[in-house]
């Protein structure tokens, strides 16, 4: 009988503590980031503002590194139905360009980054649907203004609350995929 590995479990650790994961929303302009912490909880960390998709996704391997995270676990954009979209075919194409670049050898300039410390880095895509509107009702509940959150002009930071509800939806995605790892249910995908 085969045994499955613990995603959670670094192979070097003895003590059952869990490796981080990041959680990525990736939208055109913003990349949301989670990052999970030792009891398995994803938390918002940071919004990357789009610029160029490889220097996005070499940002994203930086913080992997960094944080030495066992792999990614990037949104997958479907639509309700579960059919795919534009924006799903964006997001594959962004996720088959990570995995290239985690696959390369590292580069001169990257420091004391090991071709193994990339290579063993897992992606993930998970089914995103609704957690952008999952993350505007928990700024809801929390009281910040939602209708704020699409408005812009003197006085408006949407570009700061869109980052913030980037950065939840990308923590609901991450929580969804660690809650299905563990076996508990709180944060599953709709079924299509």
């Amino acid at each position: 009988m085969a045994t499955q590995e613990n995603p959670f479990r670094a192979k070097d650790d003895t003590a059952a503590r869990p490796q981080p994961w990041l959680g990525l929303d990736v939208g055109t302009r913003r990349i949301g980031v989670a990052l999970s912490n030792a009891l398995g909880i994803a938390q918002p960390l940071l919004t990357i503002e789009r610029s160029q998709p490889r220097r996005d996704q070499r940002s994203i391997l930086r913080l992997a590194r960094r944080h030495g995270c066992a792999g990614i676990v990037v949104g997958n954009p479907l639509h309700l139905s579960g059919d795919s979209s534009r924006q799903t075919e964006r997001v594959h194409r962004f996720v088959d360009e990570l995995k290239a670049l985690i696959a390369q050898p590292p580069d001169q300039g990257e420091g004391n980054a090991s071709a193994a410390d990339r290579t063993s880095l897992i992606v993930h895509l998970w089914d995103e649907r609704l957690s952008t509107v999952e993350a505007h009702a928990a700024l809801e509940a929390t009281g910040h203004d939602s209708a704020s959150h699409h408005q812009t002009g003197p006085g408006r930071r949407s570009g700061f609350r869109s980052g913030i509800v980037d950065q939840l939806a990308a923590t609901l995605i991450l929580q969804g995929w660690l809650d299905a790892q563990s076996g508990r249910v709180t944060l599953l995908p709709p079924d299509p």
